[in-house]
């Protein structure tokens, strides 16, 4: 008699945060999981980054080769390569994609000492355990995200978050150098505060950025690689190839056909719903997302 294939069942919700706490957060992704056969577990690249991410597992547990299984509580840095993850069976979490700016003023650890890493929180503390149970509220569809978003202006608040001025729409299209210049400082100079606030260089802060510009790209219907490419700031669509290959593991053929049919891993499902027109530092939001 033939063995059934496992059912694995995944939805994916992607919220776009209220305007007061952008531009320091990003959005937050909401991921709901159901597998039948727990031997088949559901993989997932976390593709190369620039940002921040808060996590919060509610139910179930995620592993990561090399890494473990992951805490129920933890903020990440920056990414600067793909990442696999595996979940065995059923999952409720959360992840709050913010600017890694925010990570030495409120979770009191440098940006750059959380780039390819993980930090456990303790979700006794007070800020964060609200968050943890509106988290898990939201996730599980108890509440809207008014919740989520009000607990993490709890988390927050108390740091007076401020934009660092990094001059990055001069940046993106022009450089270091222009970059520098619109804020006042020498090259030396803006890369140290660069690093110190973004927790990547410039170098590869772009290269993050670029492939995420591609990534929205790719999720319009009739996009043309060819002029995505040049559009997102590649020399050509086989440097695209390339860096696709480095960053998310993934040809750019494959990733447009899964952002467009929408059959897609979790970590890629917010270049389909949210505006490919940048707002400061991120490719990820715009005030018509509302």
């Amino acid at each position: 008699m033939p063995t059934a294939e496992p059912v694995v069942r995944e939805t994916v919700d992607v919220l776009v945060p209220p305007p007061r706490l952008r531009p320091h957060v990003v959005c937050a992704v909401l991921r709901r999981v159901s597998v039948a056969d727990a031997a088949s577990p559901l993989r997932a690249d976390v593709h190369a980054n620039p940002y921040a991410c808060l996590n919060s597992i509610s139910e179930g547990c995620v592993h990561a080769p090399g890494r473990g299984n992951l805490p129920s509580l933890f903020v990440t840095g920056p990414f600067t390569s793909p990442v696999l993850t595996e979940v065995r069976g059923p999952l409720s979490s959360v992840s709050v994609v913010m600017q890694p700016w925010v990570l030495p003023q409120v979770f009191g650890r440098d940006a750059a000492s959380l780039v390819d890493a993980i930090l456990q929180l303790d979700e006794r503390k007070g800020a964060l355990q609200e968050l943890r149970t509106a988290a898990a509220a939201t996730v599980m569809g108890g509440a809207g995200d008014a919740a989520l978003w009000t607990a993490l202006d709890g988390l927050l608040a108390p740091a007076a978050l401020a934009q660092p001025r990094l001059a990055f729409d001069r940046l993106r299209a022009e450089g270091v150098r222009a970059a520098a210049q619109e804020c006042g400082w020498g090259e030396r100079q803006y890369r140290r505060v660069f690093l110190r606030h973004m927790g990547l260089r410039p170098s590869a802060w772009l290269r993050c950025i670029r492939i995420e510009a591609a990534m929205t790209g790719m999720a319009a219907p009739q996009a043309a690689l060819s002029e995505l490419a040049l559009d997102a700031g590649y020399a050509d669509q086989a440097h695209l190839s390339r860096e696709a290959r480095s960053l998310i593991r993934h040809t750019p053929a494959a990733l447009m056909q899964a952002l467009t049919t929408g059959d897609t891993a979790w970590p890629l499902r917010p270049a389909c719903p949210i505006s490919s027109r940048p707002a400061g530092p991120s490719f990820l939001a715009s005030e018509d997302d509302l």
